[in-house]
């Protein structure tokens, strides 16, 4: 890596904190603990004991969208959560919290069980701002039916974490863990250790600065292969219009007669009136 590069990534390390998703998924990298104290604090519930945690699950979809989620934790229950990390409000909309539910209801679904074994999820989006807009630290969205206001208990859950909350709290120390940029000043150890580790150790700086590499890397072939893509539609659209203008040249050429500019040979080819007199002052020579 050229100094330039590092040093560029050592000045960026010291201003991450866990609402980056790069610096997110490398403090949750099988952190157990840490994920267990994000999900007591939301859920309000200190019975729970997570016994795994993944981070940056791609899951492929084969006949969808394939998705990568940030944090993946179950517990002793047998219920699933994703933690994501969003500072875009457009990256937590309701349409990918419902994306997300149906992501992993695909994924922990084993072939050849029954729907009724679908167990509870929670889709958790950690947001900077207050994305829902109603001034509150939490949001907990679940389904009711709507003429009798009863549950519909289809076992998911989708929360909303308001990271610009500040209140003394357990949500508000953990939204305050979760702006802040030094390990020190932060309230849960789970959180504080591995952020220093990463921050503060030169085996932990080393290890951001690569995996800052292979972020950068990943986004160049993205990029080219986005380009590519985009080149190759462009082509095929560019010979689809070339395509469409020698066959009304072909026709001006068989029909010219001002006429025929409404017959049922240009209407069948959905070919215009404005189309045929482009042409014909293009061809006219």
């Amino acid at each position: 890596m050229p100094d330039e590069y590092r040093q560029r990534d050592l000045a960026r390390i010291k201003q991450f904190c866990l609402l980056d998703d790069t610096f997110m998924k490398v403090v949750m990298k099988d952190n157990i603990k840490g994920a267990q104290d994000i999900i007591r604090v939301l859920l309000m519930r200190n019975d729970l004991e997570v016994t795994e945690v993944r981070t940056q699950d791609e899951w492929t979809n084969l006949v969808g969208h394939s998705v990568r989620l940030d944090v993946v934790a179950k517990d002793s229950a047998g219920r699933w959560y994703n933690i994501e990390v969003q500072r875009a409000a457009d990256g937590a909309n309701a349409q990918r919290a419902r994306y997300n539910v149906g992501a992993l209801d695909w994924h922990i679904l084993a072939p050849g069980k029954e729907y009724d074994q679908l167990p509870e999820v929670y889709i958790i989006f950690i947001t900077e701002t207050d994305v829902l807009g109603q001034g509150l630290p939490i949001y907990t969205i679940d389904r009711f039916i709507r003429e009798t206001g009863e549950p519909f208990r289809d076992n998911a859950h989708i929360l909303y974490a308001n990271a610009s909350y500040q209140g003394t709290d357990p949500i508000g120390k953990l939204m305050e863990d979760f702006r802040e940029r030094d390990p020190r000043k932060m309230h849960h150890d789970s959180l504080a250790g591995p952020a220093g580790f990463y921050k503060n150790t030169e085996g932990g700086l080393n290890s951001m600065c690569q995996i800052m590499e292979e972020v950068r890397a990943e986004g160049v072939e993205l990029g080219i292969r986005k380009g590519r893509a985009e080149g190759r539609a462009e082509g095929r659209a560019e010979g689809r219009a070339e395509g469409r203008a020698e066959m009304i040249r072909a026709l001006l050429i068989a029909n010219t007669e001002d006429s025929l500019l409404y017959d049922n040979q240009y209407k069948s080819l959905g070919i215009t009136a404005e189309e045929i007199k482009a042409a014909r002052t293009k061809y006219k020579s």
